[in-house]
């Protein structure tokens, strides 16, 4: 079976950021994670209509792939997408090597939740460990846009 090139994302401000936030709550540290945040490139779980292999490419030898974002669930049923700073944390989530993920930036996530609204309250950071949650309303202000 043919496998997508898993992710090698990284986002070591941000972590540093999470970290200093989760620490030290306040304003300054909320600004700082937040604008790290709004910088970032995570890792997000994806649900494939087709696997790779079988998809025919096309006259360039690209492959066009459907794919829906997976969504989670807190105890109150309220929905997120996960974003995970890197792989390891991805793992801690899933601990399977083989999931299929995409890349996805903070600006992609936003222009996702705020052009409609899907069910999904934001979107949490390393849900595993950090559990950092970035509620819609606060994606369309730090986008500066109302929802």
């Amino acid at each position: 079976m043919a496998q997508l090139k898993k992710p090698t994302i990284k986002n070591p401000a941000l972590v540093s950021a999470m970290a200093e936030f989760k620490a030290k709550q306040n304003p300054q540290t909320e600004k700082e994670m937040l604008d790290a945040i709004a910088e970032a490139s995570f890792i997000a779980p994806i649900a494939l209509q087709k696997q790779l292999d079988e998809v025919e490419p096309d006259e360039n030898g690209q492959r066009q792939m459907q794919a829906s974002l997976m969504a989670v669930s807190n105890k109150d049923g309220s929905k997120f997408f996960p974003a995970f700073t890197d792989w390891l944390e991805f793992l801690k989530w899933k601990d399977d090597a083989d999931a299929e993920t995409t890349v996805i930036t903070f600006e992609q996530y936003s222009d996702l939740l705020l052009r409609k609204n899907n069910g999904i309250k934001g979107i949490v950071i390393n849900p595993a460990e950090a559990n950092i949650v970035v509620q819609r309303e606060k994606m369309a202000e730090m986008k500066g846009v109302e929802i």
